[in-house]
């Protein structure tokens, strides 16, 4: 079975950081059901990038809420890093409605006390799964012709990059299952238009089988 980051990151929110961030998407079954789990190069640089900076983000609200200048939501509100669009601010906006996490039921003490516990795990927690919930992680594939022509196809940035991976994953190592929970990777229209294209550029013989393991594994 071959993860796309979307899925590293839910374990890892879900179930692996002693408080949990993100209800478990259905990611969690892959690693403690004994399946092969694998990862491609791309996703596991992109969750390793991930870690960092949401470590050094935690310890940015850490600080923030320390020195008193409000409470996580002031947070958000006030730092324009994580009001941009970005991956970060999607991921604390999620975190401060989560019902796992429950901080708009925390005073600021606790907050203080959630985050610091969440940027001291982080990297060990992340360490945790590469190196031991992992079968193996391949080296990131280069095929720009490819990458190229899905860029254009479906408009879906670096996650090509994934797919790429995956093409050459299910061919190269026999993984031919990769798990998402990105709409980005699972849309049917874009699955589609992946088969259609990976028929065009290297033949019908390599097929990626894609899933959401939140409907089920396959």
């Amino acid at each position: 079975m071959n993860v796309d980051t979307s899925v590293l990151f839910n374990y890892l929110y879900s179930t692996v950081l002693a408080r949990p961030l993100e209800r478990d998407r259905g990611c969690s079954q892959l690693f403690e059901d004994g399946f092969r789990v694998y990862a491609g190069g791309k996703a596991v640089s992109e969750f390793q990038g991930g870690c960092d900076r949401r470590h050094d983000l935690y310890i940015e609200i850490t600080e923030f809420v320390k020195n008193d200048r409000g409470d996580f939501y002031d947070f958000i509100d006030s730092n324009q890093s994580v009001r941009n669009g970005s991956n970060d601010e999607s991921h604390l906006e999620s975190v401060g409605q989560s019902e796992s996490a429950k901080l708009y039921v925390m005073d600021e003490r606790d907050q203080l006390t959630f985050f610091r516990d969440c940027h001291q795990d982080i990297e060990n927690s992340a360490r945790q799964i590469l190196q031991n919930e992992l079968e193996d992680h391949f080296e990131q594939y280069e095929d720009d012709r490819l990458r190229d022509k899905l860029d254009l196809e479906l408009d879906i940035g670096h996650d090509c990059e994934i797919l790429v991976d995956a093409v050459y994953i299910a061919d190269e190592k026999s993984v031919p299952h990769l798990a998402a929970v990105d709409s980005d990777i699972t849309n049917e229209h874009h699955q589609k238009t992946l088969e259609t294209v990976v028929k065009r550029q290297l033949g019908d013989f390599v097929r990626v089988n894609i899933f959401d393991p939140s409907n089920g594994i396959p």
